[in-house]
């Protein structure tokens, strides 16, 4: 594919990250070798830029299975509640898929990283799927697949998505919210400029680039949830980017906050932000278009 970068809108540490008219989102460009980026997901990432995960997910499972419960009621909603099967994609260390399990979905996942997959299967005891480097096999599908924060980090999103609609009725996809107009706010004021750039997210969207994503891709988007917009600590003066150690507490008081809500309160919130598309991350619930 010939990409076509029709403007730049962020830059950082020599990342460029542009617009492009071809994908309809931003990209980094160049775009990394996509050999490199495979092997790097399998050999290095939970160990090199995610050290402590497990134990940092452990502290804050309570705030975590409220979250996965919107996320699996509604995905059993949308498929008119004949759901049962679950397939997460880029599991990480299974604790989503340990969660479903729990929840009575007949859940498994998929994680390139050995380290991550085998504490999945050696510790939480949950179903992980190997696959080759060349993907998923053609005969891997569930009722509902989840790909929650790892559509940024793909060389190609079209073609992930694209081939997911045919293997699933429902899907679960959580992706950054990058470049609205609360993170451009809070970027005027912060200590490093475009903070979100990482050389580790290859793609950055918004609501709308994530609409046009779906609809190339045979996904129809039916509920839109949106995490705290944590940049508005950043414009109220307290600048977690550039304070050690401020952005793990403004987060647990997010999360201790939201555990207080009740579940109509809760749930009401991540779909005001959803639909406003000014939440941190944005979260979709879709169905296929290919499945009647």
């Amino acid at each position: 594919m010939q990409h076509r970068i029709s403007r730049w809108v962020g830059e950082r540490d020599g990342l460029r990250v542009g617009h492009c008219a071809t994908c309809e989102f931003a990209h980094l460009d160049p775009l990394p070798d996509e050999g490199e980026l495979a092997t790097f997901y399998r050999d290095e990432f939970w160990q090199s830029e995610k050290p402590g995960a497990v134990e940092t997910i452990d502290a804050q499972l309570d705030w975590w299975r409220r979250v996965w419960d919107l996320w699996l009621t509604e995905a059993r909603r949308v498929s008119f509640g004949g759901a049962t099967t679950l397939l997460d994609l880029g599991a990480g260390h299974g604790h989503f898929v340990r969660h479903a399990t729990d929840r009575g979905w007949d859940a498994s996942g998929v994680e390139p990283n050995d380290v991550a997959r085998r504490y999945a299967v050696e510790t939480l005891g949950v179903r992980m799927i190997e696959v080759g480097e060349a993907g998923l096999p053609a005969d891997v599908g569930a009722d509902v697949v989840s790909a929650t924060w790892v559509l940024e980090h793909l060389h190609d999103p079209e073609g992930f998505l694209g081939d997911l609609a045919f293997r699933a009725d429902v899907l679960v996809l959580a992706a950054p919210n990058e470049f609205t107009e609360v993170q451009i706010a809070a970027d005027k004021v912060a200590a490093v400029r475009n903070w979100w750039v990482h050389r580790t997210h290859v793609n950055y969207f918004t609501k709308d680039s994530l609409k046009s994503l779906f609809r190339r891709t045979g996904w129809i988007p039916v509920t839109w949830y949106g995490t705290f917009p944590m940049e508005t600590f950043i414009s109220a003066g307290q600048d977690y980017i550039g304070t050690a150690g401020l952005g793990p507490q403004l987060h647990q008081q997010v999360r201790e906050d939201e555990l207080d809500f009740t579940d109509e309160q809760f749930r009401k919130d991540y779909i005001d932000r959803g639909k406003s598309g000014t939440g941190r991350d944005l979260i979709a619930v879709c169905k296929s278009e290919w499945v009647r």
